[in-house]
């Protein structure tokens, strides 16, 4: 595949890509015929911005570039056991940094939480900061519209959202914890009550983590605190 054509085409930064060291399961697209079954895969979702699928680990999860509207630039790192589309690197120069200088022999499901630029903990730079709070300004836009072409592409927006929100903004994001939508609902849950554990929401992550199906989010919620005590037979019996 020409890839600095497809580059050129998308007006994305070839030179980034050419810094790319390759790993066992970190390997950009070279069979055409998976990449436009990949590519085809993510129309089916309807995201409303065009993800181009860059990097596959042999298996079926994928590693892509936005290259249109807000998001363009924005890395996603796909994961068909728990799909996520919302954007997890600020850029390809940032997701290649990480994997050439890191360790891992497989693929960027092996990064530790703190390796991603979304969510994060870190202090900004200024030029991150205008950067972000003009992503975050266009996605609140489009939560006031309500004009989604589909589920994902409002999963996508809402994502987006939840993962960009600096830890002292979290109160903007408290309202999707009432979401109708159960992968809003869970990912809500999950950057809030497990990621920042933002104790302000303690008790009203409880609340809505109790009612959810996922009992495995619960009980990471707050290092395990809602996590229910595993009574023996004899504690029981003698109680």
């Amino acid at each position: 595949m020409n890839w600095k054509k497809i580059f050129k085409i998308y007006q994305l930064d070839y030179f980034a890509l050419e810094k790319f060291q390759e790993k066992e399961g970190i390997k950009l697209f070279k069979d055409k015929t998976d990449f436009i079954l990949t590519e085809k895969w993510c129309e089916e979702y309807k995201l409303g911005f065009n993800l181009l699928p860059l990097f596959t680990n042999n298996e079926s999860d994928f590693v892509g570039v936005y290259t249109t509207g807000i998001l363009k630039g924005k890395v996603a790192c796909v994961n068909h056991d728990n799909i996520d589309f919302a954007p997890r690197f600020r850029n390809l120069k940032s997701f290649m940094a990480k994997i050439n200088n890191s360790s891992i022999v497989f693929d960027w499901r092996e990064l530790g939480l703190d390796s991603f630029d979304y969510p994060n903990k870190r202090e900004l730079s200024q030029r991150e900061k205008e950067e972000e709070d003009k992503i975050l300004t266009e996605c609140w836009n489009l939560i006031g519209k309500r004009n989604f072409i589909s589920s994902c592409n409002y999963e996508l927006i809402v994502g987006t959202i939840l993962n960009l929100t600096y830890p002292t903004d979290l109160e903007k994001v408290l309202c999707f914890l009432d979401d109708e939508n159960f992968f809003v609902q869970d990912k809500a849950i999950w950057i809030i009550g497990v990621f920042h554990q933002f104790l302000p929401a303690k008790e009203k992550v409880k609340k809505v983590a109790q009612k959810s199906n996922n009992r495995l989010l619960l009980e990471q919620c707050y290092n395990g605190e809602f996590k229910k005590e595993n009574i023996s037979i004899w504690k029981r019996i003698f109680s």
